[in-house]
């Protein structure tokens, strides 16, 4: 009886179908991809669960970012000057999407690449994105290129190689403190020696 009233229930309310539709989770997805779309970054953090986890530009790859505050900041990186975010492909598996998409940023602009592939899932519950990961993909030729020129801008070249004798302070530190030990542990043995030669 009560299966029924419910059934007839959704039947008759309209508002009802639109809510249970509005949280499947390509649904999600597609709210996620219209506001990447129009640059809006307070409409992409409402859909993320307060304590998401996002794996991709913007400073959250390799070390996550997580919650909103920090998925907030990663896409204001990542949506500034020219950008465009273009799905390839979805497929919907329970609540998980794994996808494909193509990218313009200023940074593919500056790699000088027309654009990189990238592949990803996101993990919707509760009508909210619980996981996005999005990744290069190394087999597009383009996107290699693009990530070796991230490789080469993360650690640049020295301007100058350090003179013969040269030590870096750091480097003086460490030796300094293993000295210390060393005449530590002189001082200790030449104590039990002679406490032991005392005997």
């Amino acid at each position: 009886m009560v299966a029924s009233l419910i059934v007839f229930w959704l039947l008759i309310s309209p508002g009802a179908a639109v809510v249970a539709a509005q949280t499947s989770p390509m649904e999600v997805y597609q709210k996620y991809l219209d506001a990447y779309g129009r640059g809006d970054v307070a409409g992409i953090v409402a859909l993320f669960a307060d304590d998401a986890v996002f794996v991709g530009g913007g400073g959250c790859r390799p070390t996550p970012c997580v919650g909103q505050a920090a998925i907030r900041t990663a896409y204001e990186r990542q949506l500034t000057g020219r950008y465009q975010l273009s799905l390839l492909d979805a497929q919907v598996d329970g609540e998980t999407i794994r996808w494909r998409a193509s990218v313009q940023n200023e940074a593919t602009h500056a790699a000088s690449v027309a654009r990189i592939i990238t592949t990803g899932t996101t993990d919707v519950r509760g009508g909210k994105i619980v996981a996005l990961r999005a990744l290069p993909d190394p087999s597009d030729p383009e996107t290699a290129t693009f990530i070796a020129w991230q490789a080469r801008q993360a650690a640049p070249m020295p301007s100058q190689l350090p003179r013969a004798g040269d030590v870096a302070p750091h480097t003086l530190d460490t030796l300094l403190g293993f000295r210390a030990i060393g005449v530590a542990l002189v001082i200790l043995g030449t104590a039990h020696l002679v406490r032991r030669s005392a005997t």
